[in-house]
């Protein structure tokens, strides 16, 4: 069974749902990829042939973030916190098998799935504070949950992202794959041969997550009052990072929704701020400048 919606793909074989997002060159995270994932997950839902799913990209890189042709657009549905949100609440496994880079947005998908999957030297990581902004598609909330609360608020404030490698360590993936990610068939063959690993009865279908309860016990005044310190100081007039702090915080102190809730205003709020307009033309325009000739007349 083959089922295509805009950029996305959903191919059926006995019982695992293989859905691929193209959207060259790197498969940003445009309204019809949106669309697209979650016409997906709608399918694996309601379709009882189907006992899993894997998320996977051709090209030369997982899910890279937001499309950056909609930046400064009005927002066009589905917004990727309903699409992260439909991920998260299947009922069925959805694995996450990335390649290149899984960034901001892509790594919130990522994130969203039960389970990741990812090749020898692929890049993980949330680095919106870098453009003014902070995760707005639960990367805040459910990035405690995979690798404890203060390596997240490590990753998020700062913005680097890490490797495979060590997001192995951290338990921010499962597994690391053979695949160099090249060949997207066989990244989906590898990706499709741990679902049915982990379907076995004598192996786990659900990893195991920092409870809610461990990260409150972790999320101590001490450690709250100590990032406060440091991020003021390291980043000084730049109120992103503080603004991801707390909505961390919050979702580890009075539970996910809140956290959630917390997470979209301060986006939204950052997302028309004069610092993160201009963070972001500086963005666009150091890409452009890349791509300027030796020739190109200069003004």
């Amino acid at each position: 069974m083959s089922e295509v919606t805009a950029a996305v793909n959903v191919q059926v074989t006995a019982g695992i749902a293989l859905v691929s997002v193209c959207n060259p060159p790197v498969n940003a995270i445009s309204q019809r990829v949106r669309a697209g994932l979650l016409a997906a997950v709608r399918t694996i839902e309601t379709d009882d042939s189907i006992t899993a799913a894997v998320i996977y990209c051709p090209g030369r890189t997982f899910m890279a973030g937001a499309d950056v042709r909609e930046f400064g657009k009005p927002a066009l549905d589905p917004s990727l916190p309903e699409v992260t949100a439909a991920i998260a609440a299947c009922s069925k496994p959805v694995i996450a098998a990335i390649h290149g880079q899984a960034l901001g947005g892509g790594l919130e998908i990522a994130l969203a799935c039960s389970h990741r999957l990812a090749v020898a030297g692929a890049k993980l990581g949330l680095p919106e504070v870098k453009l003014g902004l902070i995760p707005g598609a639960g990367g805040t909330q459910r990035l405690p949950e995979v690798v404890g609360l203060n390596k997240a608020i490590e990753m998020i404030t700062s913005g680097k992202p890490v490797t495979a490698e060590t997001a192995l360590e951290l338990g921010l993936i499962d597994s690391v794959l053979e695949t160099d990610g090249s060949d997207s068939d066989a990244l989906a063959a590898q990706a499709a041969a741990y679902v049915r690993y982990i379907s076995d009865a004598a192996n786990t279908l659900q990893k195991e997550r920092f409870t809610p309860e461990q990260l409150a016990a972790e999320c101590t005044e001490e450690l709250i009052a100590g990032w406060q310190a440091k991020l003021s100081m390291g980043s000084a007039g730049k109120p992103a990072p503080l603004a991801a702090l707390h909505a961390i915080q919050t979702g580890v102190q009075q539970g996910i929704a809140a956290g959630l809730k917390a997470e979209r205003s301060a986006f939204l709020e950052l997302r028309e701020s004069s610092q993160a307009k201009a963070l972001q033309h500086l963005f666009f325009a150091e890409k452009q400048a890349a791509k300027l000739s030796e020739s190109q007349p200069v003004r």
